[in-house]
């Protein structure tokens, strides 16, 4: 199975527009009631490698953060890889001069061209991806139109609160590319006028393994620990998670992703989040998986989310309860997380 799969969100109203491949510690692992169907033993890697950007970059931010949040949730570190900064960086800069957006470049446009699809420029730039694990290359984007220096943490936080962005940005990916170009670098304001964008490019490489947690593991994406989440999705995600929803008038809250073994399959039979300031709880829309996906194609079947109905409080932290199934053995997880502000 060999996806470069893509997912665009955009909101007109607020300047920002998200576009993203479309996903936590995880307490200890309950006993199985039932052995699942995966033998794998984890390959999660831990251990995150010093990149080669300049100390306090945007590049370094955007880098230290995601790989805080996945290390620190289960889900591995990924590591620098030049050729996709250089693919990310093309695309930034292709947008920007061609007063463009997306993910899809155009010979129509030529000027900076690298790749129709992030594959092909990751390709160009001269990164071999794998032919033999199931996800193979995402993108994630973020893109403000309206000023130029935007915050890339406040970008990745953006696309860590839109749920199939959230779920790919923690996938087992090996390597990570990061570019970030503002129009004043690019010398061009015409069309959409100041912005700035971010690409994530995150690949697994030839000759590499994707990532993959233990069995019996269930990993949450915020999880244990994680702190300075946002507090609301306020801005379209297509596809939509929640269909005939305007978020941009109708927000959700942060939500929260559940990932097992590549390869098993994920149920989550009910979930609570309580805010632990007030002992108050949070109404939760319906949990999501594989098998309930509006969407279906978008999530594999080890793979869920939830959602709260309405925005969380800022600096507020949040207990959550998740029950479920991993290949039909009954799991509850319960974690703590705080969201910033």
């Amino acid at each position: 199975m060999n996806k470069s799969r893509l997912i665009l969100a955009a909101v007109a109203a607020s300047t920002l527009i998200l576009a993203g491949c479309g996903g936590g510690g995880s307490t200890a692992p309950a006993a199985p009631t039932t052995p699942p169907a995966s033998t794998a033993t984890s390959t999660i890697n831990p251990v995150v490698s010093t990149p080669n950007y300049p100390t306090g970059s945007n590049q370094a931010l955007v880098y230290t953060m995601l790989n805080a949040d996945r290390v620190r949730c289960g889900f591995g570190s990924v590591s620098q890889n030049t050729q996709l900064d250089q693919a990310a960086l093309a695309h930034s800069n292709w947008m920007l001069v061609n007063n463009m957006t997306g993910h899809y470049e155009s010979t129509t446009y030529p000027n900076g061209f690298t790749g129709v699809t992030p594959q092909d420029r990751g390709m160009a730039a001269g990164y071999v991806y794998s032919t033999n694990t199931g996800l193979e290359s995402s993108e994630g984007q973020a893109d403000v139109s309206g000023q130029v220096a935007y915050s890339p943490i406040a970008m990745l936080t953006e696309l860590l609160a839109s749920p199939y962005h959230e779920v790919d940005l923690m996938r087992g990916w090996i390597n990570i590319g990061i570019g970030y170009m503002d129009s004043t670098a690019a010398s061009t304001t015409a069309t959409y006028g100041a912005r700035t964008v971010m690409n994530i490019d995150e690949g697994v490489p030839s000759g590499a393994a994707y990532q993959v947690p233990g069995p019996n593991d269930v990993l949450t994406y915020p999880c244990q620990g994680t702190t300075g989440t946002a507090t609301e999705l306020a801005h379209p995600e297509d596809p939509n998670p929640v269909p005939g929803r305007d978020f941009t008038t109708s927000p959700i809250g942060q939500p929260i992703v559940v990932e097992l073994a590549f390869g098993n399959t994920l149920t989550l039979t009910s979930a609570t989040m309580v805010d632990m300031a007030n002992g108050s709880n949070v109404v939760l829309l319906a949990p999501v998986e594989a098998a309930n996906d509006p969407h279906p194609g978008y999530l594999e079947g080890n793979e869920g989310f939830i959602m709260p109905n309405a925005p969380l409080a800022a600096n507020t932290s949040y207990q959550v309860t998740l029950n479920g199934t991993n290949n039909g053995a009954a799991f509850s997880r319960t974690f703590s997380f705080t969201t910033g502000s």
